[in-house]
């Protein structure tokens, strides 16, 4: 399947960002990869589970739509020896809002980075819809409040697999998507 996506050299790296995501979006795929190479930056986006390449970006392009991206999620576009995270709420033109979560990673030839999109109207589950005890809802209502951590779910028919229902979870009573 190709999925490219021409890429004007001209372009300015906002720009590029836009097209890519919305390119992520109207495919409805789940990841953007920018791994930074010796000549460019290949940009792969995970489609029905498998990375494929979207774009090959000059260098210099590429290394500033890392730049850019990691400027709007907040991170320390300088910072490039130590792993880093972030977080961009992007809008779409037509209204759709996407929550990307980033990382960036030190690697050979600079850095890659990976952006997760998590659409704020699709595929939430709300934790009434579990099927727990009051019980054990309140235990879990506390765990989700609580600043780190992690929960980790176990179900008999999962036992020898991760457990991955392609959901995300919305805290109730901060609106946090978890994942």
């Amino acid at each position: 399947m190709d999925l490219s996506l021409p890429v004007d050299a001209n372009a300015t790296p906002p720009e590029v960002v836009e097209r890519l995501l919305e390119h992520t979006a109207d495919l409805a795929a789940s990841d953007v990869y920018f791994c930074t190479n010796e000549t460019h930056v290949a940009v792969h986006i995970r489609h029905l589970g498998m990375p494929r390449l979207a774009a090959a970006l000059p260098l210099d392009l590429g290394r500033r739509c890392l730049a850019h991206v990691k400027t709007i999620a907040g991170m320390d576009a300088n910072e490039r020896r130590r792993p880093l995270d972030g977080r961009w709420v992007h809008e779409r033109p037509g209204g759709a809002v996407y929550d990307l979560r980033i990382e960036t990673v030190p690697t050979l030839f600079g850095e890659d980075m990976a952006l997760r999109l998590f659409d704020h109207h699709s595929r939430l589950l709300s934790t009434g819809r579990f099927g727990l005890t009051a019980d054990d809802h309140d235990t879990l209502s506390k765990l989700l409040q609580s600043p780190g951590g992690l929960i980790l779910p176990d179900s008999p028919f999962y036992s020898t697999r991760p457990v991955r229902g392609g959901n995300e979870l919305v805290a109730p009573s901060t609106g946090r998507i978890l994942s």
